[in-house]
């Protein structure tokens, strides 16, 4: 994977003679309800003012465990709309699925990675991606919580497996403390001091999965997972603009959401008031 950081904030003039005959996908992240008006469509005008097209891909709103769930369904959604030369612009979550897409297909020439709540060490992207740009920030904390909570929770199906800090640390290739990434103060160090600690100490990870990530796991799962659930359906299906994107249980990925994070915790908690 080869991948370029670039300082400049000027997009327009960096597309400009590279992207007049490609069209540009913008892909939003998760907890996002307006099909990313607010975060990479506002690039739309830019790309446009320079004779490219730009296509919004919006995926609707999902959480946590409609990324687990969900992610892999989007993707086989987004390949088909890809043609070889395109360009992906993706934002947190995003840039997991653009990731995904060109993995398993997608034939982008480039892709724009800001933010991106992606492993820092992800595998290597097909050949035909001739270059990955990172945006990353070290003051991202969000992406530092993804990661911590993929190291805290593995086996629950909470958030993308591929879920990291590269929005924070860039694309840092090789072990994950080998990196020079340092954030200096606030929740940022917090966060990056404990996944280095958990890093270099598998015994303090472990005990921080038990304490921690055990009943975080179990706490989400069984009461917020339900009305994650319920919000995923009324943003999609009731208020979506995107009918492609609606929970509907003819898809293996909906029915397997559906079931384990609302159908299982209703009747947990059905046999627990029975029981007692």
């Amino acid at each position: 994977m080869r991948l370029a950081l670039h300082a400049t904030t000027s997009k327009r003039n960096y597309f400009a003679s590279r992207s007049l005959m490609a069209r540009v996908h913008l892909v939003h992240g998760f907890f996002v309800r307006d099909g990313g008006r607010r975060t990479v469509a506002t690039l739309a005008p830019y790309f446009e003012s320079v004779g490219t097209e730009s296509i919004v891909f919006s995926y609707g709103w999902i959480g946590p465990m409609g990324v687990w769930f969900l992610n892999p369904r989007i993707v086989k959604q987004l390949i088909p709309r890809v043609k070889p030369g395109d360009i992906g612009v993706g934002h947190s979550n995003g840039c997991v699925l653009l990731h995904m897409s060109s993995v398993y297909g997608a034939p982008f020439r480039q892709l724009v990675y800001i933010n991106p709540a992606l492993s820092s060490n992800a595998p290597v992207v097909p050949p035909h991606v001739k270059r990955i740009h990172v945006w990353h920030s070290p003051s991202d904390s969000i992406v530092k919580f993804a990661a911590w909570l993929r190291a805290l929770v593995p086996w629950a199906p909470i958030g993308d497996p591929l879920w990291g800090d590269m929005g924070a640390r860039g694309y840092q290739p090789g072990n994950y403390e080998n990196g020079n990434y340092e954030p200096d103060v606030g929740v940022s160090s917090v966060i990056h001091k404990i996944n280095m600690a958990c890093t270099r100490r598998p015994t303090l990870l472990w005990f921080l999965r038990i304490t921690i990530g055990v009943p975080f796991a179990f706490l989400y799962c069984s009461v917020a997972a339900p009305v994650e659930v319920m919000l995923t359906y009324y943003f999609n299906n009731v208020v979506g603009g995107e009918p492609d994107m609606a929970l509907t249980l003819r898809r293996s990925e909906d029915r397997n959401f559906i079931l384990v994070a609302l159908l299982v915790p209703v009747l947990f908690w059905i046999m627990f008031f029975f029981l007692i």
